[in-house]
């Protein structure tokens, strides 16, 4: 299992030798990391967000028209952070838009110097992407919405509609039983019932599997008339890139031999994530997402996950149903700023906006 983050001094990972934009002591440096050394990277950040390991840069990068782009946060030479920014350009010139999501991210974010070390992370962003390389940047950093103080004097401007990252966390290191106690009496007794309900379940991490799911949720999605960035192209992406020792989880339930529900999980690390689910009028009358969301703790436990991210859940965004059911778990909830943006104003932002539509 890959150690915490913020442990000893992670080793120095190739970087190109170019001028990097600098602030002082903090650096931002484009690297030819490839996957296993990405990975590593990522294992050292404690609750990153997934949207900046390998296999979600390269599904993205494989599913839609975005690029990749991958730098190594640096303070007097020593890698302290990483940051993972999708990159769109305008055809024929290199011009475009940048959309940095939950980074950067550092190794050590209870630093007494973490604070100020994203001031200055997001000063060397906007050196190298705006004035640099003149794009128009996007960036929704995991700043805390009680430490928004850290964009102080940054030539950052909000994006007024729009909202922060928000979720919950769930810790998955204590013992079973406890954490069955912790979970809401209402989803506690849901769970209860949908075991004895006679649903039948299995966890899978083969292709057949995942391809399962991603048909059955591209269906899914169709009836309900359901718009989201989560498709079934990029989950099936997501597992083609994934580590072949922690590919994604798929739960199934079936009821006298009818499928009833279903959900995806990404496992990086010892983290996880909870990507999507589908289920049935049937399934919801037997409770099927409690227990398919319980059986997938325990076997996310039994990998060496220690961490489980709901996948998002906002008290205004998230529909009251689904917030309520994530809330039930008895996870962490945390909350980021919203977007930042910088660069082209204007009639020139809205051109980059049409053009890259």
């Amino acid at each position: 299992m890959p150690a915490m983050a913020g442990v000893g001094t992670p080793r120095r990972p190739m970087i190109e030798n170019r001028v990097p934009a600098t602030n002082g002591q903090v650096t931002l440096r484009p690297t030819t990391s490839g996957a296993d050394e990405w990975r590593r990277l990522v294992d050292e950040v404690p609750n990153v967000g997934f949207v900046q390991t390998w296999e979600y840069g390269e599904a993205k990068a494989h599913a839609t028209s975005w690029t990749i782009e991958r730098h190594v946060v640096c303070e007097d030479d020593t890698p302290i952070g990483i940051v993972q920014a999708q990159v769109r350009r305008i055809p024929g010139i290199d011009r475009g838009i940048v959309w940095i999501n939950r980074g950067p991210a550092f190794f050590d974010p209870k630093s007494p110097r973490y604070l100020s070390r994203m001031h200055d992370a997001l000063k060397v962003l906007h050196q190298y992407w705006v004035l640099k390389r003149r794009y128009l940047l996007r960036i929704a950093p995991p700043v805390a919405t009680t430490e928004k103080f850290v964009l102080d004097g940054l030539p950052f401007r909000n994006l007024e509609a729009s909202r922060g990252w928000s979720s919950a966390r769930l810790d998955l290191t204590p013992e079973l039983d406890d954490l069955r106690k912790r979970l809401d009496s209402k989803w506690r007794n849901c769970l209860t019932k949908a075991e004895r309900s006679g649903l039948s379940v299995s966890c899978r991490t083969d292709s057949a599997a995942v391809e399962e799911f991603c048909s059955d949720y591209a269906k899914f999605l169709r009836e309900r008339r359901i718009s989201t960035s989560v498709s079934p192209d990029l989950l099936r992406k997501l597992a083609g890139f994934s580590d072949p020792t922690r590919r994604p989880i798929v739960v199934s339930a079936t009821f006298e031999d009818n499928n009833v529900g279903a959900a995806y999980f990404v496992r990086f690390g010892n983290c996880s994530e909870y990507m999507a689910a589908l289920n049935t009028e049937k399934g919801r009358t037997l409770n099927v997402g409690n227990f398919l969301l319980w059986t997938a703790v325990r076997e996310l436990k039994r990998s060496s996950c220690c961490t489980l991210d709901l996948g998002g859940m906002h008290p205004v965004e998230t529909p009251k149903g689904i917030f309520h059911f994530k809330a039930g778990m008895g996870g962490t909830p945390y909350e980021h700023i919203g977007v930042l943006e910088a660069g082209a104003v204007g009639i020139i932002n809205r051109i980059i906006s049409m053009a890259l539509r």
